[in-house]
């Protein structure tokens, strides 16, 4: 899963169809997922070679245009060397096919099938996209359920994992002196940090599907943005939070566990992207949108990174990342994504300020109801 996510971030970054192709075959190698490997894209004169690491073009021209003429989903293999597999395969685009991707491994049977098919999805939405000038909704869907499947079942192994963890540390902790306290710890902690990659991976798949369910009720903004800040503060000794809450209730409709995902996003970033010992600045107030109508808007700064400027909006596309930020710091790409996704069925916003080594604020808004009894403002 971490191979894919990787290649999906690296391909995603670049609009070069030869440059996309080389980061998939180099993420692949330098994780011994193959030896070798290349893309041929079809062409009205036959099979064009794009692009790849160690292989030779010429030589497997005939095993190429044998593969793309047959279209099989049973991807075909030759022996390449002794000891060494030529499995190619194909590339497709809107339900076509449009080339083929060719990779040279170690081993027989290939324990990595199933991965160098999922690679061979994307990279046939991407590449094809790229050619048409559009997305291949066909590929991206197919790309998406794979990686929802993958999600779920991952997520159950990790579930039983952390959950024996947890009862070994109670146990550990009754002796100070256990010397298997701190290794339990960070095997809890890393295996709660997974599982929440993949529930955003999940959130990520439902709303490319359409499907991202929502559980409104009314409920007070502010009180869930001070659990937020509360449990920030309490972990993070790094960093000084301030939340300047103004009023003292401000009743939206809302699903509690979504929005509580947008503030974690906009916390967690501000944190991240701070360096150790800077403050964290949390503002909330009641406010007006354009219309008139009466908003929540909360705003939580930070004096770090910054975003450069022409990218400020890009942060909020699956998979991108500030060009200052890349090969620096964790992450996927994808935590403002959803955070956008679920405010937008919210009818609200999400959008930022920033300046590159200077900072960001990171603005959202949630339309308020009514205030009833239960809600007025003290």
């Amino acid at each position: 899963m971490t191979v894919l996510l990787d290649l999906m971030i690296a391909v995603s970054e670049t609009t070069n169809l030869q440059a996309a192709v080389c980061q998939a075959i180099d993420h692949l190698i330098a994780r011994d997922i193959i030896i070798a490997g290349g893309v041929w894209l079809v062409q009205s004169s036959g099979p064009a070679w794009i692009g790849g690491r160690n292989i030779e073009p010429d030589r497997l021209l005939p095993e190429i245009q044998q593969a793309i003429a047959a279209d099989s989903p049973e991807p075909p293999a030759w022996v390449y060397q002794r000891e060494a597999r030529l499995t190619v395969l194909p590339l497709r685009a809107a339900s076509q096919p449009i080339g083929a991707l060719a990779v040279v491994t170690h081993s027989l049977p290939d324990p990595a099938d199933l991965l160098l098919r999922a690679v061979a999805v994307h990279l046939g939405a991407v590449l094809g996209g790229a050619r048409l000038g559009q997305r291949d909704e066909t590929s991206d869907r197919a790309w998406e359920e794979f990686l929802s499947h993958a999600a779920h079942e991952i997520k159950n192994p990790l579930a039983s994992i952390k959950g024996y963890a947890d009862l070994l540390l109670r146990r550990a902790a009754k002796d100070l002196a256990d010397p298997y306290q701190k290794g339990l710890t960070t095997i809890s902690q890393q295996v709660g940090r997974t599982t929440k990659l993949l529930e955003q991976l999940s959130d990520m798949t439902r709303i490319g599907v359409g499907r991202m369910p929502m559980d409104r009720h009314t409920g007070d903004f502010a009180a869930l943005v001070a659990r937020v800040v509360k449990e920030y503060q309490s972990a993070n000794e790094q960093h000084t939070i301030s939340f300047d809450r103004g009023d003292r209730a401000l009743p939206c409709r809302f699903d509690e566990q979504r929005i509580y995902q947008v503030v974690d996003a906009m916390l967690g970033n501000s944190i991240k992207f701070s360096p150790d010992g800077a403050a964290i600045a949390v503002m909330l107030r009641r406010s007006d949108a354009e219309g008139g109508a009466p908003i929540a808007l909360l705003a939580v700064s930070d004096t770090g990174v910054g975003v450069p400027e022409g990218e400020q909006e890009r942060v909020f596309e699956r998979f991108f990342r500030g060009s200052n930020v890349r090969g620096t710091y964790s992450g996927m790409g994808i935590g403002l994504y959803i955070a956008r996704a679920i405010l937008d069925l919210h009818g609200g916003r999400i959008w930022l300020e920033s300046e590159r080594g200077q900072g960001t604020t990171c603005f959202a808004t949630l339309p308020l109801v009514s205030t009833s009894t239960r809600y007025q403002k003290m």
